[in-house]
């Protein structure tokens, strides 16, 4: 197969046995699909979004977790906030460094409850 134009800088025309790509057939769930790549999105992120995060957000999220029930909303913990900042990424934030677990298996918003969870060594 020769290219109808003269070939670029790094690019050459393919031969017959290069021509030939084999393909495969892989049986993948919708959880393989979009969820589980939206968490390796998310702790890829997480690796580098919390190092900007303000700390005195995390502390006032920590506070308002402590001082609410388990199966409270994130609603709950921006009313405890009192409007300094969005309860629903101070939650994010909480969930990323395992204080708190979110349903991982639906659309994170203000009206998603939460629980308590042991914090992780890298949290500490």
């Amino acid at each position: 197969m020769a290219l109808s134009r003269p070939p670029r800088f790094g690019e050459r025309p393919l031969r017959a046995p290069e021509a030939i790509v084999p393909y495969g057939f892989v049986l993948a769930t919708e959880n393989e699909i979009r969820i589980q790549s939206r968490l390796d999105n998310a702790v890829l992120t997480a690796s580098v979004v919390d190092r900007f995060f303000p700390k005195d957000r995390i502390r006032a999220g920590i506070d308002a977790v402590l001082a609410l029930p388990n199966g409270s909303s994130v609603r709950d913990i921006e009313r405890l906030l009192g409007g300094r900042c969005d309860g629903l990424d101070v939650a994010i934030h909480l969930a990323w460094k395992g204080l708190i677990r979110l349903a991982p298996m639906r659309k994170w918003t203000r009206d998603t409850t939460f629980v308590r969870s042991r914090p992780s060594r890298a949290a500490r």
